[in-house]
């Protein structure tokens, strides 16, 4: 506000850092911004996450020509975010493998669990209980047992090429089978046993490939880079004229041998953000 001749007040408009010489040395001059005044712009704006080209794209539109450094500023930022989405994608894999190993082996990890609560219950262990839990902890650990499991899931070349044979020879040649009962019934019971063994490989490769499936979806991260552009925005619109305007005034200040009273501030507070 300033007083023409006619004392009458009207409205000086002007920008502070085009006017800022005007300001008396005496007058002290506090500036300063909020420091998460950038959030509130980009979480309004990207309510949802954004991903990478999206961040490309929103820096390209702001700085241009410019853009190229100001993504190379920031990278550390975004070095800093990516590593922290990696580090979450491990922790999802390892309680994924954590959980199906618990639903592959929850019979003997239960016994196991039984057995160390009758050991804490009583005072004493014996040197049997001592055995039993380690031939259970080696059971549950691949130890003794590893062997006949790794046979069991398994299905030879042989058998698979057995029962095709013989299902293609029953089909085609079912006249030329001139067997007795006995043979007929131990044809019928080999027949059998590979469909069976087939079909216990079909659901082990089945299951595989559901565990294949949810360690996937475990070790996708969706990496958010709202973050960094809401470090640009605040550094763009709010801290850095801010931060340049007091070094101006105090800059001048001293250059005059006046006496530095100019201070800054940056006021954080706890807000609420949508998304």
């Amino acid at each position: 506000w300033q007083s023409s001749r006619n004392n009458v007040w009207s409205v000086n408009v002007t920008q502070p850092l085009t006017d800022f010489p005007r300001i008396p040395d005496d007058i002290p001059v506090v500036i300063g911004a909020n420091k998460h005044e950038g959030e509130m712009f980009v979480h309004s704006a990207f309510p949802i996450t954004m991903s990478k080209p999206v961040y490309w794209m929103f820096v390209g539109a702001l700085f241009r020509d410019s853009a190229s450094k100001v993504l190379k500023h920031y990278r550390g930022y975004v070095d800093e975010i990516e590593r922290e989405a990696q580090e979450l994608a491990r922790q999802q894999i390892e309680e994924e493998e954590n959980r199906q190993f618990y639903f592959e082996h929850r019979d003997e990890l239960d016994h196991e669990y039984q057995m160390l609560l009758e050991m804490n219950s009583s005072k004493t262990s014996t040197k049997t209980d001592m055995q039993s839990l380690l031939h259970a902890w080696n059971m549950n650990r691949g130890g003794s047992g590893g062997e006949d499991d790794e046979s069991a899931d398994n299905l030879t070349l042989s058998q698979a090429g057995a029962l095709d044979r013989l299902s293609w020879f029953d089909r085609l040649f079912w006249f030329r089978q001139n067997l007795t009962k006995e043979e007929k019934a131990h044809r019928e019971m080999e027949r059998q046993q590979l469909l069976a063994e087939k079909a216990r490989l079909r659901e082990h490769q089945r299951k595989e490939k559901a565990k294949a499936r949810a360690l996937k979806r475990a070790a996708r991260v969706v990496v958010d880079y709202r973050p960094v552009m809401s470090r640009i925005i605040d550094d763009y619109l709010f801290r850095c004229p801010a931060w340049h305007l007091a070094h101006s005034i105090s800059r001048q200040r001293a250059e005059r041998g006046k006496t530095n009273n100019v201070f800054v501030y940056q006021f954080s507070h706890s807000t609420h953000i949508p998304g």
